[in-house]
């Protein structure tokens, strides 16, 4: 009987792609409804939150959201505006982002201690955007290679960053 079903399904699969394309839109806001009543009232929406807290303590994940904020930061002293995806500024990946800091970590250094703050550290630019700006390049794959970043403990980033602003402000 098993088979037999199978071979007339086979034969009519507009119909049956019909039939369950019906079935579909006449229990949608039924399914919808049950969905919405799981999320509020079974805990789903604590699940949800705590899933986004795990996601977002990947170190992929992380290393996507540092590249977008470097291109968004580039754009933004540049004077224009994001148009295209961050990875389409760049010639590589959010992985290779993350292997090549990585990479370079000091001692003590992980994707948990990144940002701001004692004992954190940030991606820093060795030669600095504005320095980039200053001498007329404006190309965020070029202010952003890789070989022109770094993690920095955010106290050293913060005396290397304020050399730079003192020295730079001497000039104009």
């Amino acid at each position: 009987e098993k088979f037999r079903k199978r071979q007339r399904k086979r034969k009519n699969t507009e119909s049956y792609k019909m039939a369950a394309r019906k079935r579909h839109f006449d229990n949608r806001n039924k399914k919808l409804k049950q969905q919405k009543d799981w999320y509020y009232n079974n805990g789903g929406k604590e699940q949800a939150k705590e899933y986004q807290k795990e996601y977002h303590k990947l170190p992929y994940v992380k290393a996507a959201r540092l590249q977008r904020e470097i291109v968004y930061r580039v754009l933004y002293q540049i004077g224009t505006k994001k148009e295209k995806h961050s990875h389409e500024y760049l010639n590589y990946t959010a992985e290779d982002l993350r292997l090549h800091i990585e990479s370079l970590f000091k001692p003590g250094m992980n994707w948990e201690n990144n940002g701001c703050g004692k004992g954190k550290w940030q991606l820093d630019h060795k030669k600095e955007v504005a320095q980039f700006i200053q001498e007329g390049v404006e190309d965020p794959n070029i202010i952003n290679a890789l070989s022109n970043l770094q993690p920095l403990w955010t106290e050293e980033h913060a005396r290397k960053t304020g050399k730079f602003m003192r020295s730079f402000s001497k000039k104009f």
